[in-house]
């Protein structure tokens, strides 16, 4: 009955009005927004539900909004249903939502802590000298050989010394996102010949991101994360396993917790594998958007997923 993993979304799956109809049906999600609030001195149910969506997408506010209405569902999810997951995963900073559903860490200390992180990746790099790109259509070694390739030419033929173009996610088959500068990802975009590396069709699409995440550019923010993530006292005996984005490994021990999350930061996201490797053939996305459902269709197909999003998909789910 239990056979299932609880996935929690990260930047880029906000949206104004997230989390309304859970907040406005359930006094845990009214408490949770309330103790979200107080904690970081920001009214996150304002943030949420009235926006507007220039403030709610800057990264230092979009991920404490994020985490929040993540935890929220999580919550209103386990007073309605007595079903729990075998393991949890996030994607990026998803991961801080299962560690505080799995009881590895407090709300208030995730909030605390993905606050500073928000505020640290955007100050990492200049806005506008840095970006992220999905690239559609190659296998993932493949992509991680036109990095190379493509940072080495962008230096040599178009000048751009020390440039960075690297892995930041494995999401799913065929889609495979890189980081780095925005030149350099603008040199990749036009330059990629698909042929050159066993494709028939390679497509780049820029994504909303204001900064190069998972790439080394991130690694003053890093360094400023580490300081806070040595503060927090985490919790050695989780509820349920974690699978973490560095390892695609499961673990339900809070022992190596900073240099999991400090090293995520510069790291690529192993989503692909971890959703392989959560053995499970039933997924729930807790909080905003569908994008980890969305995946797992690709990785998995044959896969049974929910989203526990809106009041009727909460409904849906506990009948089934």
């Amino acid at each position: 009955m239990n056979h299932f993993a609880a996935l929690f979304p990260g930047q880029g799956s906000q949206h104004v009005g997230m989390g309304k109809e859970f907040y406005d049906n359930f006094k845990i999600a009214r408490h949770t927004y309330e103790e979200g609030s107080d904690f970081l001195k920001l009214d996150l149910k304002k943030l949420c539900f009235e926006g507007p969506d220039t403030e709610l997408k800057l990264t230092a506010n979009a991920q404490p909004a994020l985490v929040i209405t993540s935890i929220a569902a999580w919550r209103v999810f386990e007073s309605e249903s007595e079903r729990r997951p075998e393991v949890a995963l996030g994607h990026s900073l998803g991961e801080y939502s299962a560690l505080v559903a799995a009881g590895a860490i407090t709300l208030g200390d995730a909030l605390v802590t993905v606050r500073i992180r928000g505020q640290a990746m955007q100050e990492a790099v200049p806005v506008g000298t840095g970006g992220m790109t999905a690239v559609l259509g190659l296998g993932d070694e493949a992509v991680v050989r036109a990095c190379k390739d493509m940072q080495t030419e962008a230096a040599t033929e178009a000048g751009l010394k020390n440039c960075v173009i690297e892995v930041a996610n494995f999401n799913s088959p065929g889609q495979v996102v890189v980081s780095g500068h925005q030149k350099a990802l603008d040199y990749m975009k036009e330059h990629l010949n698909a042929a050159d590396y066993g494709g028939t069709r390679a497509k780049m699409i820029p994504l909303a991101v204001s900064a190069p995440f998972h790439s080394s550019l991130m690694k003053p923010a890093a360094e400023k994360l580490k300081k806070q993530l040595e503060k927090i006292s985490w919790n050695h005996h989780f509820a349920f396993d974690v699978i973490h984005n560095l390892t695609a490994e499961k673990n339900h021990d809070g022992s190596q917790m900073v240099s999991l999350l400090y090293e995520q930061m510069t790291k690529p996201v192993l989503w692909s594998s971890s959703i392989k490797n959560s053995c499970v053939n039933e997924f729930m996305e807790f909080g905003a958007g569908r994008v980890l459902t969305g995946l797992v269709k690709k990785i998995l197909p044959e896969a049974k997923t929910a989203n526990i999003d809106i009041l009727e998909n909460l409904k849906n789910t506990c009948k089934a």
